[in-house]
């Protein structure tokens, strides 16, 4: 990539995917290895945490991922990468 891309995690209801109870926005592989030092072909791994509220509502929930562009924009679609139920 041409600019340091960063991650965007979001925890959110199933039932309401537009009103998140968290979210956080990451260096895609972390401070140290910025995107604009990435080699082409290279496969690179990186671990994130979000954590979900103490209060938060029993009922499904979905943990979405985006890219972002340098500006803040998002550099894809949003995906759903899996849900999670909380009793």
């Amino acid at each position: 990539p041409q600019a340091d891309w960063r991650l965007a995690l979001q925890l959110a209801p199933v039932a309401d995917p537009a009103a998140p109870v968290a979210q956080a926005v990451f260096p895609t592989a972390g401070v140290d290895y910025p995107t604009t030092g990435w080699e082409p072909g290279e496969v690179v791994r990186a671990q994130f945490d979000i954590f979900l509220p103490t209060d938060a509502a029993p009922g499904d929930y979905i943990v979405t991922v985006r890219l972002l562009d340098e500006t803040g924009s998002p550099g894809m679609e949003t995906l759903s990468l899996f849900p999670i139920s909380v009793e």
